[in-house]
């Protein structure tokens, strides 16, 4: 087990060692969204996570990833097993991962997102248009 497991500790090239590697594991017990799971996608890694906190909005169940309940050693084993396995599965997971980071996490998307909250909250923009994504120049509208 030794020659197969390294803990690196604080390391400032981990997103090329998170490239380097075949899978990546997320056994969090709770969790928020991790940015480690979206540096993997990202770089095409495939990702077996617990189903907790905002990983199931980042990785859908073998759409992106796999997902597992948290805790559950067995099924974390099993699901990192298959992906090692099955190499073109991994692979077809890897980039669709990939393809999801660049398309619903990228940085303008994030912002866009975040800039919408605060227009509904502040009642510049109704929910409905939210859910369209259009986003209205608020301080157009007001004349401010």
């Amino acid at each position: 087990m030794q020659e197969h497991v390294h803990f690196l500790g604080f390391r400032l090239d981990a997103q090329a060692l998170i490239a380097l590697s075949d899978v990546l594991v997320i056994p969090s017990l709770t969790e928020g969204t991790p940015l480690v799971a979206l540096e993997a996608m990202t770089a095409g890694v495939p990702v077996v996570a617990s189903a907790v906190g905002g990983i199931p909005e980042q990785i859908r169940h073998r759409c992106e990833g796999l997902l597992v309940p948290p805790g559950d050693a067995q099924a974390f084993a099993e699901a990192i097993l298959s992906l090692l396995q099955h190499p073109t599965w991994a692979q077809q997971l890897g980039e669709a991962g990939r393809q999801r980071a660049i398309s619903h996490f990228n940085f303008a998307t994030i912002v866009e997102e975040t800039e919408t909250v605060y227009r509904v909250a502040l009642g510049w923009q109704k929910r409905s248009d939210a859910n369209r994504r259009e986003l209205d120049d608020p301080l157009a509208e007001t004349g401010r």
